[in-house]
């Protein structure tokens, strides 16, 4: 695509937009939390390589923590916006039963082997209907403000941020629509029902999807065989590291830090299994970080680490 290049910047940040012929430079980015408690870290870098190409950078935060937490960059500006399903939006909803998508979607589960019709599924496609719908409206208005030029609209996730760029309502010429996939968005084996709806559609319609991984764009390739391969990109995560190396360890010890949530998506089993195979070398593994299989992970570690004498670990 002639919008997009990739950037010589922060290892990681690859997503860069060629603006310089641009008459209005505005850009949108869909959030769930950012900048708003904790959570999309990575948004703190990569923003600001997209700050110098913009006069404005609007922020719709669709799952806001607490007040603001973050400080933004000078031209950037955040709002909270609900999408969650009342009562009466799921009431509502039921209108989006005779729509040409819905009724796209469902032929495609129905024929996918490895999904299942049911009531879980028929939820997921019409709750994702209403909050394109919902969504879609509230960034319809905003394009309406900008006078003139092209309005880029950046989707974090793979959702239902991604699936509101997809409608007709911001659709219009001057429109440029991207978003990324992580895990969670991306990867049905995820969900207990196998399902994420309108992944396909997403992709489609929108001009690029930058995903954060290599594993990534392979699995959506093969998930779905039929779409433009070409609209597929990895743009990896990352942040400026301008800090000082640590002191070298002493006293022959090497000393390993690994800090993340812990749960099983982060394989932290395999750290432990590389360690419990060595012998040559003393070591000192610190983890910094909890998560729902802390004990599991704790008992883990006390079962293959605790016999052997070169190794000593501690979880902070």
């Amino acid at each position: 695509m002639g919008f997009f290049r990739k950037s010589k910047g922060a290892q990681g940040t690859e997503i860069a937009l060629e603006v310089a012929n641009i008459m209005s430079k505005s850009l949108v980015i869909i959030t769930n939390t950012y900048p708003f408690g904790k959570g999309e870290e990575f948004l703190e870098t990569e923003i600001l390589y997209f700050q110098p190409h913009f006069e404005r950078i609007d922020i719709f935060a669709l799952s806001p923590q607490g007040d603001l937490a973050r400080k933004l960059p000078e031209g950037v500006f955040c709002t909270k916006v609900r999408v969650e399903s009342s009562f009466l939006d799921k009431v509502l909803a039921i209108r989006f039963m005779f729509s040409r998508l819905f009724i796209q979607e469902i032929r495609d589960v129905i024929k996918n082997p490895d999904l299942k019709l049911s009531r879980s599924v028929l939820s997921k496609a019409l709750s994702m209907l209403s909050k394109r719908n919902k969504l879609a409206k509230l960034i319809s208005r905003h394009i309406s403000k900008v006078s003139e030029g092209k309005i880029y609209l950046y989707s974090y996730w793979m959702h239902h941020g991604a699936f509101a760029l997809t409608s007709e309502k911001v659709n219009q010429t001057e429109t440029v629509r991207f978003c990324r996939g992580h895990g969670y968005d991306i990867y049905f084996e995820r969900e207990l029902d196998g399902y994420l709806p309108f992944r396909k559609t997403i992709i489609d319609s929108l001009n690029k999807v930058f995903l954060v991984s290599e594993d990534g764009k392979t699995y959506l390739t093969k998930k779905f065989p039929r779409i433009d391969s070409r609209k597929l990109s990895v743009s990896r995560l990352g942040i400026n590291n301008n800090r000082k190396r640590s002191k070298s360890s002493s006293g022959g010890v090497l000393r390993i830090v690994s800090c993340s949530r812990i749960s099983q998506v982060k394989r932290l089993d395999l750290i432990i299994d590389a360690l419990a195979e060595i012998d040559s070398f003393t070591f000192k593994w610190t983890h910094i970080g909890d998560g729902e299989l802390m004990s599991q992970i704790l008992e883990y570690a006390q079962k293959n680490l605790a016999d052997k004498g070169n190794i000593e670990y501690e979880f902070r």
